[in-house]
């Protein structure tokens, strides 16, 4: 992630099935140490409702549909469910809220999967997770869109992630056991240049 988040997005308006998506390229974890990896799950945020698609943790890719993947949350009409191996684990009975809500999909201190929404656990799974775990996402319908795609990353925890950075500010960086960094980079002195967080709160 450093500062960077993704987006996925189908666009085409073909065939209404679980039969488009994407996975990431990098996984992580351990069955013998699933403390000792920095990355411990993904977050993302979902844009609309009665859009359908999922995304979530899985060991292996085999097929684009949500039953393929392991520990999923799956976005449909106003509600947000958990799938996990094509079985529905939990349901939620509220709206969520599109372009505000971040969900989580993440392994706890003690090696259980959990499902979070703004911070906020609303389940967790029974399963035991098969390591290395990747990310899989599986789309239905044209439009759907999940942004703000990123790993959640130890070292990064409780850290403010930066937007609208103005051009006489250094790209901000953050280092492994380090708070995050800002600097002006020019010779000015007036009060014209600088960023703002990301996240808000309250």
């Amino acid at each position: 992630r450093f500062g960077n988040y993704g987006t996925l997005k189908m666009v085409s308006a073909g065939s209404h099935s679980w039969s488009n998506g994407a996975r990431s390229v990098s996984s992580f974890g351990s069955a013998d140490d699933f403390n000792g990896f920095d990355i411990y799950g993904v977050a993302c945020t979902p844009t609309a409702l009665h859009k359908s698609c999922s995304i979530g943790l899985s060991h292996g890719d085999s097929h684009r549909s949500y039953t393929d993947i392991d520990f999923a949350v799956l976005f449909s009409g106003f509600q947000y469910y958990v799938y996990e191996q094509g079985t529905q684990a939990w349901r939620s009975y509220h709206a969520f809220s599109p372009n505000t809500d971040v969900f989580e999909i993440r392994v706890n201190s003690v090696g259980k999967v959990e499902y979070a929404r703004n911070r906020v656990v609303f389940y967790t799974s029974s399963r035991t997770p098969t390591y290395p775990l990747l990310v899989d996402t599986s789309f239905r319908t044209h439009g759907a869109k999940l942004q703000d795609i990123y790993w959640l990353h130890r070292n990064e925890q409780h850290k403010v992630v930066w937007s609208q950075i103005s051009q006489a500010m250094d790209t901000p960086t953050t280092e492994d056991g380090s708070w995050g960094v800002l600097a002006r980079r020019d010779s000015g002195h007036d009060w014209v240049h600088g960023a703002r967080s990301v996240r808000t709160f309250g």
